[in-house]
């Protein structure tokens, strides 16, 4: 009879568990059903008054379907939807705006997966970067006469869209995906790379845009010789794209023109660039080689930090400084780092798994904080007498490493103060 407490203890541990169990391997959906869609309720909108006595919408916190937005609250005109302010409504399947609104904000419409209509009126002037950001239902969108502000591409994500532009628009065309300024010479964004994978630039285009080809499906580009400007993440998160050949009349290639672009395998850099802007291939996992044209002097921060597979770069004499990260985490095995380099930024090439030399040239002034640390196969590193400035943790977890330095050298000085094994030069 003792007993007895004892096993329903033990039932009721064991039926405890069993559910436990039941519930981990449940549906999502089943534990946490999508909300359903409620009415529009205008007390979901929250404001931010304006320096000109307007409203921008800065949030909306309702689940509704379907939205007509008023165009004033508590006698205050709704001139502006701001920042995000419709982020993530999965349910939002239209929305109507009034005719009091001037400003479509950055990202206003974010991931917002089932929206598939939305009118804009006559009083809008200006559409912001990203503003329909990953609106993948959204197959139509037509923008008036008097929205004359597009300084980047405000569809991002959306791959299967239909622009509709009366043929007087005074700022922009629209054939075959192609949102461009009305001469032709700015391309805003390419919207149907779903249907169309693989496309030219037009011979007029002088500049593409900043986002113009970000998250795109892309497979395959060709850009023509009278290109001379690639704006900033011009080809963010292009995972189709395997290579691409820049023409040499580009002189300028924008922060994170590739990033995240993870099947990237082969880029040809113009010899006309004098800088790697940061981030510019951030992220390209697949990346293996790369050389830096002549004329760069600059390598930025991030510029190939996550290229795991990258395995081999060509650095010119002439490149002053390497940005903070610029290398991190890359498949490097060996650098060689050029004449007239100055500067090596921190982490510059922290935890290079593979890293087993480096070749730094008697140029370098500063290494800074961490620049080569958690490098475990890095054997050798000769410090030049002529670097005075030497950051904390500089080789930091290189359990392997013997640093070459000159006698009674700053660099001396830095292997006893953190206890580096070293050897001095002749």
């Amino acid at each position: 009879m003792k007993k007895r407490p004892f096993l329903l203890l033990v039932l009721f541990l064991c039926l405890a568990v069993l559910i436990i169990v039941l519930l981990c391997f449940l549906p999502g959906e089943l534990l946490d059903p999508p909300k359903q869609p409620d009415p529009f309720d205008a007390r979901d909108l929250k404001y931010r008054l304006q320096k000109d006595g307007t409203l921008k919408i800065d949030e909306y916190k309702g689940n509704a379907e379907k939205i007509i937005l008023p165009s004033e609250f508590e006698g205050k005109r709704i001139s502006c939807i701001g920042w995000r302010a419709f982020r993530d409504c999965m349910n939002l399947t239209s929305i109507t705006l009034p005719d009091s609104i001037t400003t479509i904000g950055c990202r206003a419409f974010d991931r917002c997966e089932k929206l598939a209509e939305i009118v804009i009126p006559e009083s809008v002037t200006a559409i912001e970067e990203s503003a329909f950001y990953d609106c993948k239902s959204l197959t139509s969108i037509r923008i008036p006469d008097s929205v004359t502000e597009l300084d980047a591409n405000p569809f991002t994500g959306c791959n299967q869209l239909d622009i509709m532009l009366s043929p007087d628009h005074p700022t922009l065309i629209f054939s075959d995906g192609l949102l461009m300024t009305k001469d032709g010479t700015r391309l805003i964004a390419y919207t149907q790379s779903h249907m169309n994978p693989s496309f030219t630039i037009p011979e007029t285009v002088t500049e593409i845009g900043n986002r113009a080809l970000a998250f795109t499906e892309l497979t395959e580009i060709t850009i023509p010789e009278n290109v001379k400007t690639i704006g900033e993440c011009a080809f963010k998160w292009c995972n189709g794209l395997t290579s691409v050949i820049i023409p040499d009349t580009v002189v300028s290639l924008g922060e994170g023109a590739f990033t995240g672009s993870e099947n990237l395998t082969s880029v040809t850099l113009p010899g006309t660039l004098t800088a790697i802007g940061s981030y510019t291939f951030e992220g390209c996992s697949s990346l293996a080689s790369i050389v830096i044209p002549e004329g760069v002097t600059d390598i930025g921060d991030n510029a190939f930090h996550w290229c795991f597979k990258l395995d081999s770069v060509v650095i010119p004499d002439g490149v002053a400084t390497i940005g903070w990260h610029a290398f991190e985490m890359s498949g490097l095995s060996s650098v060689r780092l050029p004449e007239g380099l100055v500067e090596i930024g921190r982490d510059a090439f922290w935890n290079c798994k593979k890293l087993e030399s480096v070749t730094i040239p008697d140029s370098v002034v500063r290494i800074c904080d961490s620049a080569f640390a958690s490098c475990p196969e890095l054997a050798s590193v000769y410090i030049p007498a002529a670097v005075d400035d030497i950051g904390h943790y500089v080789f930091n977890d290189c359990d392997k490493l013997t640093v070459i330095v000159a006698a009674d050298s700053p660099g001396e000085r830095y292997c006893r103060d953190f206890g580096l094994q070293y050897v001095c030069s002749d």
